[in-house]
């Protein structure tokens, strides 16, 4: 079951990032979105917040280096889990909004 959040989706693999951008992210419960963000941007600074209640909360907050954050992913609002099969756009949100 780890093997599953620990490998890099291949479709996140293709993306295009400015790997040497120093991004800051804080993440709600998503070990695969934390994985996928250091394989994008290797000098990112990750907070992962892994409740003990396990409350099914994720989020993805990206924040750039004026102040200026941003929810990319959010369950709480209806955006569902984070999955292979999605996580590769929320990078793609992520890109959008740093670079």
């Amino acid at each position: 079951m780890r093997k599953f959040f620990t490998q890099i989706p291949k479709a996140v693999e293709l993306l295009k990032a400015n790997a040497s951008l120093p991004v800051r992210v804080h993440i709600e419960y998503s070990i695969l979105a934390e994985v996928c963000l250091k394989h994008l941007y290797p000098k990112s600074e990750i907070t992962l917040n892994s409740p003990d209640s396990r409350t099914g909360n994720i989020e993805v907050t990206v924040f750039k280096q004026d102040g200026i954050k941003e929810l990319v992913h959010s369950k709480k609002n209806g955006q569902g889990n984070i999955t292979p099969d999605n996580v590769a756009e929320i990078m793609q949100r992520v890109i959008k909004f740093v670079e």
